[in-house]
């Protein structure tokens, strides 16, 4: 605001005189705030997943792990399974709402790849809102090498060795996995040095 003093010389009046400039934009008042991106008429965003465990690239993993995917919406009821190549018995489930675990009926073999899809396109998975994965989801995991100790244990029960293995039946999700249990000699009169070992 400049305030002018407008002075009547004659009159010895001097008067304030007030200029208003044009009116300002308080943007605090706005109705549309710049951080805020998605106005009410955005089509919905399709849907996504946030997040794969084994992670894609992943190595060295347990052969009982679960796999775990998750997705940025909640997923609709009755959308089609991930698959895993190669084919592995088990079931998923959904967990929550936004959320699948896949849970091996056996142990993943030892050292070989897998590749989880998760399917795209309009046949393939849908959230909610009824948007789908604009395209499929592919994340691959290479389980660990398989431990000595178990395939000394498997190739005692099977007779492959001199000694047996006493321990109680491994479940099918454990059995790539070390159980515990104790290895006896199937026969008497080996040497001393060699028992020992």
């Amino acid at each position: 605001m400049v305030a002018l003093l407008v002075l009547f010389v004659g009159a010895g009046i001097v008067v304030p005189f007030a200029h208003l400039g044009p009116p300002r934009h308080d943007a605090g008042t706005s109705s549309h705030r710049s951080g805020d991106s998605r106005r009410p008429t955005d089509p919905p965003r399709p849907e996504t997943v946030t997040s794969v465990v084994p992670a894609a690239g992943a190595t060295g993993v347990a052969p009982d792990t679960t796999i775990a995917l998750r997705f940025s919406q909640p997923l609709e009821a009755g959308a089609p399974e991930p698959s895993l190549s190669p084919p592995v018995a088990g079931a998923w489930q959904v967990v929550g709402t936004s959320e699948m675990l896949f849970s091996p009926a056996a142990s993943f073999v030892p050292s070989v790849r897998y590749t989880v899809t998760v399917p795209g396109g309009t046949s393939g998975i849908l959230a909610k809102s009824g948007m789908a994965l604009d395209a499929p989801v592919t994340a691959s995991f290479t389980v660990a090498p398989g431990s000595v100790l178990r395939l000394q244990q498997l190739l005692a029960t099977l007779g492959y060795l001199p000694v047996g293995f006493s321990g109680p039946a491994a479940a099918s999700a454990d059995m790539a996995l070390p159980q515990p249990g104790m290895f006896l000699w199937r026969e008497h009169g080996f040497p001393a040095s060699y028992t020992s070992l």
